[in-house]
């Protein structure tokens, strides 16, 4: 709450503030929401998009169904193979999301660098440095060029 009127007194309320769980996390929707701030879900391939956004509407029950991140690739780190993400599996997803006349934002549309020394890493039982490329074999490489996944999309 602290941050949410934080942010409205001094963006005077022309912002549209949203919170963003991931969507296989009922405990973090469930906690992680604010009153008065749009709940968001983000989650990529293989989801079950119904089961999701009803998980979304028992949290929060109205507003518009958003997918804040939907990954259609992921971050490679050091010594693993390439990620990839399948056009047809993207289609397949994509394809739901619109069905439920959901918003969503294609994350990452567009491949990039994280430059210099700053490339990070997940946590979690084990250490995995990440790349300073960005690649997130997006629809659009790094370079900017279409691929075959965004002609699909």
């Amino acid at each position: 709450s602290h941050l949410r009127d934080f942010f409205n007194q001094y963006l005077e309320n022309k912002a549209v503030l949203f919170t963003t769980d991931g969507g296989g996390c009922e405990t973090c929707l469930r906690c992680g929401r604010t009153d008065e701030v749009l709940a968001t879900i983000d989650f990529g391939t293989g989801a079950n998009v119904s089961r999701l956004f009803q998980s979304l509407r028992w949290n929060q029950a109205k507003g518009p169904f958003v997918n804040s991140e939907f990954y259609a690739g992921h971050l490679d780190h050091w010594a693993k193979p390439h990620a990839h993400v399948t056009s047809k599996a993207i289609v397949k997803t994509l394809t739901h999301l619109l069905k439920a006349n959901a918003s969503v934002n294609v994350y990452m549309i567009h491949g990039g660098t994280s430059f210099g020394f700053s490339a990070g890493s997940n946590m979690g039982r084990t250490f995995q440095a990440c790349t300073t490329s960005y690649d997130f074999n997006a629809p659009l490489s790094e370079a900017g060029d279409p691929t075959p996944k965004y002609f699909a999309m």
